[in-house]
């Protein structure tokens, strides 16, 4: 509570200044994030932390098939980190998921670095739910072409850019967040929308398709 009151009076006084917020907020987010990155994670912690997560992620941290949940078991912890950070400061929307984010349990750095560290070291899903082929080799087309250079030849993503891996993620997952990306409903995914704006509806599913039928990176 005090922390709440003490943002939102942070909030008050750069209105009052003329200040532009969205810049504090935005080094905020960043500073946030950087201190969880060079936190030393303690994965006893991470685990007592995590069991805020298991009503929807599960306790392996497989999430579900039907797309409403990611699978995040062996995600890079800067990727955890990142969204994390993202939810809890309006860079990226999910009402439960920013819950959580901005809850005691996750309230500052080394918290984050705990529960990332945890969810890193489960087994990566091997049984994503998948789509049904049709698009497949259209998706493959396009994925080499518009995403495979900061995703991976693989999807395997880039774990010092905080560049998630995206193979063996679940199909429906995938297809809503980049329906999401499109309608501008990922904030810190702006970036995406200038090759994403010509893609048809097949383009969408055989991508998503693709990239769930991908092995999980070791």
């Amino acid at each position: 509570m005090r922390h709440r009151t003490l943002r939102s009076s942070i909030w008050l006084w750069l209105a009052l200044l003329g200040l532009p917020a969205t810049s504090w907020a935005v080094q905020e987010a960043e500073a946030q994030f950087a201190a969880a990155v060079a936190a030393r994670p303690d994965q006893q912690l991470g685990e007592r932390l995590f069991q805020a997560c298991i009503a929807c992620h599960g306790a392996d941290g497989t999430g579900q098939r039907n797309g409403d949940v990611p699978a995040i078991a062996g995600q890079y912890p800067r990727v955890l980190i990142r969204q994390l950070v993202d939810f809890h400061f309006g860079k990226r929307w999910d009402v439960r998921m920013e819950a959580i984010a901005k809850s005691h349990p996750l309230a500052n750095a080394q918290q984050l670095a705990d529960v990332a560290a945890y969810v890193n070291a489960l087994p990566r899903l091997t049984d994503p739910g998948r789509g049904d082929g049709e698009s497949l080799a259209v998706g493959m087309r396009l994925y080499r072409s518009e995403c495979a250079s900061c995703h991976g030849d693989s999807g395997q993503g880039n774990e010092h850019e905080a560049i998630p891996w995206l193979a063996g993620q679940h199909y429906e997952y995938l297809l809503r967040e980049m329906y999401y990306t499109f309608d501008h409903r990922r904030p810190n995914l702006t970036d995406h929308h200038a090759f994403m704006a010509n893609f048809a509806r097949a383009d969408f599913q055989g991508v998503a398709d693709y990239l769930s039928g991908l092995p999980p990176a070791p």
